[in-house]
């Protein structure tokens, strides 16, 4: 009984089985014919039947596991760097400080000038308020005689200038070793003999001796401008140190100036005497900190190079002396081989080589921590003592040697790389290295070419593209170890590869949503009203002098903005179109983010360049992407066979991949982009002529054929 109903449920389940191939076989033959009918309507050839490569699945698991550890390895170093960066490799300078504001020395602009001042400080009392706290950080002064000090000494003067989004309290340090009380508690028999040698002048600007060497300290306040987005920053931070300098010249009877610059502020002190030449009769001496002279790791804007070659080609008009001080490996911001200066008169140094206790401060310190090293500002002020007091140019560099006992930097600089591995060992220096700031353009460039290849080839195995990219980047970059160079590259490709899935899924979909056209529209339209409502709300409280100016800028940089990307995700569903997705999404907020501040830093402070450079920005870059949209977004066929056309986009590579992975080549990334747009817009153009010559042809013979056979009938 039990095998008869087995028996019948099992010719049952083979009848059904039956039934659901048939229906499969009608459903595939009728898409067929559909496909057929499409192809025969649109006198497109059938595509041909892929031939299936089979990889071993042992490439398929180690590929997986290699960009897996690639990952982690890349996590694993931004919890080691907590380590690398303790602060325990410097001792902390400590002052009672505060900065007065003087109105009065720059007017006319968004900057400020403020002094620092000791509450200690005898011959600054006058400038300080009634009601002065430490809780105070400054104030502003109404007194015009903040320069003279009520002995009239001899004076020398230290213009502290700040970097990227930094502030103008970074000088305290720097303040406070001017009088040398930078303990937590200085004697008081010791600061009151101080004060006793400032009242009878005895400590004074012009000391030989180091220990009465005295230096007024007057910091910049940019407003913590990010002057490495874009070079109309640098420009106008330039131009307002000049104004300073000038300013303290005329109040302060002809002193000695010195610029101590701290990141992207020494490339703008460097600037002061070269771009602005009134200035070069007073500045002839610079220190540096971190600053990145030799390129800047975060060039994802053209004016920036611009600005190191303008500065390149003064040079040679004003030779400065400068020093220049790095953090060393510690730096996560600038590697210790950008502050690297080629120039008889100026010397490169480590930070770790001028610390009174090399053994905690072997790696360097970090970015800012270098600001309030003790040992580090200790030996600043020795150099601030040579330049001032030394006017002559071969015993000032004597004394140079003498007090840094400078040697080749570049080798000290292999030499702690040298000790980085062997304190932290291989993987672990390998992960924190993977993971410093200043690899971000690295990762970006390597990503573009990642992105490229993938675009070429679109059927490029996986695990190849990784091996490939690493010796490319490897050899443009000229970064020593290629370690770094494939742990970037797998986590390019991995990005790469996860960012292809979403917008395949994206493009996917709205291929079956054509409701997706007037939901992108309408958030570009919201989101456009509200930056014009913005842009031009913050030009009537600043009394911007052009509201017109202003919002042909915010109007063009909410169409490159916003229009673009939206745009581009309405393009058809296919592969093309995914590819250069997965290139266009990731680098194009890196492109936009300096005009994104500039524009809203002109709604404050009108540039003079902002139109040009938005205008430029928009025919290089936005004018091919966006001619590349109208070519993609109509179409979902015959357009991804390039074939023929993949020299091009090799030649595209080669010509601008040794840029984008090489330091400061940040901005080429924008040039690759416009050149592969303009590629697939050349390819469309042509792949459409050749398809409607082939239907002309096509349809002309038909007519001939029909023509003949209607005669042939007559007859």
């Amino acid at each position: 009984m039990n095998q008869e109903i087995r028996k019948r449920n099992a010719r049952k389940r083979s009848d059904d089985d039956d039934d659901d191939d048939d229906e499969m076989d009608r459903n595939v033959g009728a898409a067929a014919m559909m496909m057929n009918d499409a192809n025969a309507s649109s006198d497109v050839p059938p595509p041909k039947k892929a031939t299936a490569t089979c990889t071993p699945s042992w490439i398929k698991y180690s590929t997986v596991v290699l960009h897996a550890c690639a990952a982690i390895v890349i996590m694993l170093g931004f919890v080691l760097r907590i380590r690398l960066h303790s602060g325990v490799e410097c001792e902390m300078t400590y002052s009672m400080r505060h900065f007065v504001h003087l109105p009065n020395a720059a007017p006319h602009s968004i900057y400020r000038l403020l002094k620092f001042t000791d509450a200690r400080d005898i011959r600054q009392q006058h400038l300080l308020p009634k009601d002065h706290t430490r809780n105070l950080e400054w104030s502003t002064t109404s007194s015009q005689d903040w320069c003279t000090a009520p002995t009239n000494e001899t004076t020398t003067i230290v213009v502290y200038v700040p970097g990227h989004w930094g502030s103008f309290s970074q000088a305290r340090s720097l303040g406070a070793h001017g009088l040398q009380w930078t303990r937590a508690r200085d004697r008081v028999g010791r600061i009151q003999d101080d004060i006793s040698m400032l009242k009878s002048g005895e400590r004074h600007g012009m000391s030989r001796d180091l220990r009465k060497f005295v230096y007024d300290v007057y910091a910049i306040d940019f407003c913590e401008q990010g002057g490495a987005l874009h070079a109309n920053f640098l420009y106008m931070q330039s131009a307002y140190v000049a104004q300073v300098v000038m300013t303290l010249v005329t109040k302060c009877g002809n002193p000695t100036i010195i610029l101590v610059g701290h990141s992207m502020g020494g490339l703008v002190a460097r600037s002061v005497p070269l771009l602005h030449p009134e200035t070069r009769l007073h500045v002839h001496n610079l220190v540096t900190l971190a600053t990145p002279h030799d390129g800047l790791p975060f060039g994802f804007d053209e004016s920036i190079r611009t600005f190191y070659n303008l500065l390149e080609e003064k040079k040679q008009e004003h030779p400065l002396t400068i020093i220049s001080i790095s953090g060393g490996l510690r730096d996560e911001m600038m590697p210790p081989e950008v502050c690297h200066l080629e120039n008889n008169k100026s010397i490169s140094l480590l930070a770790s080589d001028i610390t009174a206790d090399p053994d905690k401060a072997g790696l360097g310190m970090d970015h800012r921590a270098i600001v309030w090293c003790h040992h580090v500002l200790t030996k600043v002020r020795a150099i601030l003592h040579v330049m001032a007091i030394e006017k002559d140019a071969l015993e000032r560099q004597r004394r140079f040697e003498t007090i840094l006992s400078a040697t080749d930097y570049l080798h000290a600089v292999k030499t702690q790389r040298v000790s980085f591995l062997k304190q932290y060992g291989f993987w672990q220096s390998l992960a924190m290295e993977s993971a410093m700031l200043y690899r971000g353009e690295l990762l970006l460039g390597i990503y573009a070419i990642t992105a490229g290849i993938y675009h070429t080839f679109p059927t490029i195995p996986v695990w190849f593209v990784p091996a490939l990219v690493s010796i490319m980047a490897w050899h443009w970059s000229g970064v020593d170890n290629m370690s770094v160079v494939a742990i970037l590259s797998l986590a390019a490709n991995s990005v790469h590869l996860l960012l292809s899935i979403v917008l395949f899924r994206i493009l996917a979909r709205h291929s079956t949503q054509q409701k997706a056209a007037s939901i992108y529209v309408a958030i570009f339209a919201i989101l456009f009203v509200l930056i014009q409502l913005v842009v031009f709300a913050g030009g009537y409280v600043r009394h911007h002098s052009s509201l017109l100016h202003l919002s042909l800028s915010s109007t063009m940089f909410a169409t490159t903005v916003l229009f673009l990307p939206m745009t581009l995700l309405m393009t058809a569903f296919q592969p093309s179109n995914t590819t250069f997705l997965a290139l266009f999404l990731p680098v194009w907020p890196f492109l936009i983010v300096g005009k994104l501040f500039m524009i809203v830093w002109d709604a404050v402070s009108p540039f003079d360049s902002v139109f040009p450079d938005l205008l430029h920005f928009l025919c290089v870059v936005c004018l091919p992407v966006y001619l590349r949209t109208m070519f993609y977004s109509r179409t979902t066929t015959a357009l991804d066979t390039k074939r023929p056309w993949r020299t091009l986009y090799l030649l595209s590579i080669v010509v601008f991949g040794p840029g984008m992975v090489q330091l400061g080549g940040g901005y080429v990334v924008t040039q690759f982009l416009a050149s592969v747009a303009w590629i697939d817009v050349l390819v469309a153009t042509l792949e459409r002529y050749k398809r409607s010559r082939r239907q002309n042809g096509l349809y002309l013979t038909r007519e001939n054929g029909g023509s003949g056979s209607v005669s042939h009938h007559m007859h």
